[in-house]
């Protein structure tokens, strides 16, 4: 029976874990620089930002010297690279007398990753320098919902030399009013559905045992909780059973336990 108790606490953790991944609200992408929720059907989409003649979201990596320039959907013109680059997303700025532009993500092959109204929706854009060298430079830009549109330097990820092969690797973070989640038909996730199924199986258990237990068996007070023996012992139950789950859900076979 304990073994059994514990194989439930274990199957009852991998279930809950399990509906935290499926109640997550992904975001299909459309292009690269839009994509629409599943459950809500909500469109984010940075097409009003598109400035490719003037780009406005600029981040600043003071400590790096350079600046980080993001022009959504569409190419933009002003990152004038030494490769001749095209379809250019993010453009790495070199700051100081001598200005020169590297190509940090296209618009091609961008990823959406995360949920959006959790505020873990991130962009991937990724760009191969047209040189010798052929630098590898990818640029994560993490989505958050906020007042305004702002793009802010969070860290360069760049490994350090020496390295065979050349690479950057920087992460931003854009601030947009265009990724507050709004209106959305309110439909049930997965996750809630299996919550409330649960919820349902539970009462009709509850009510059922209860009935059976008064009607059939002529039991009366607490006598009528079906399986009462098994609820006085839960607590301790739960207990070996947490136990038995930090353990990677092995059976403890040592000699001291037999």
């Amino acid at each position: 029976m304990e073994a059994v108790i514990n194989l439930s606490v274990c199957i009852l953790a991998f279930i809950s874990v399990l509906s935290d991944v499926i109640n997550a609200e992904s975001c299909t992408q459309i292009n690269s620089c839009s994509c629409r929720t599943e459950s809500s059907n909500f469109v984010f989409n940075l097409k009003p930002l598109s400035q490719p003649n003037n780009p406005s979201l600029v981040a600043t990596d003071s400590k790096g010297g350079y600046k980080y320039i993001y022009n959504p959907c569409d190419p933009m013109t002003v990152c004038k690279t030494g490769g001749g680059e095209k379809d250019i997303a993010v453009c790495q700025q070199s700051i100081g007398t001598t200005t020169t532009y590297y190509c940090a993500g296209k618009e091609s092959g961008s990823i959406f990753q995360g949920d959006l109204q959790a505020g873990s929706l991130s962009m991937k854009f990724q760009c191969t320098a047209d040189d010798a060298q052929k630098t590898i430079r990818t640029t994560t830009i993490q989505v958050v919902c906020g007042d305004g549109n702002t793009l802010e330097f969070v860290k360069d990820s760049s490994p350090k030399p020496p390295k065979p092969q050349p690479e950057g690797i920087y992460v931003l973070k854009l601030t947009t009013q265009h990724a507050c989640v709004k209106g959305g038909s309110g439909g049930l996730s997965t996750g809630s559905v299996i919550l409330l199924i649960f919820f349902i199986l539970l009462i009709i258990y509850l009510v059922g045992g209860i009935l059976f237990m008064k009607f059939m068996r002529g039991a009366s007070g607490i006598e009528m909780v079906p399986n009462l023996e098994l609820w006085k012992g839960l607590p301790s139950l739960i207990k070996d059973g947490f136990v038995f789950v930090s353990k990677g859900c092995k059976a403890n076979t040592t000699y001291s336990q037999i």
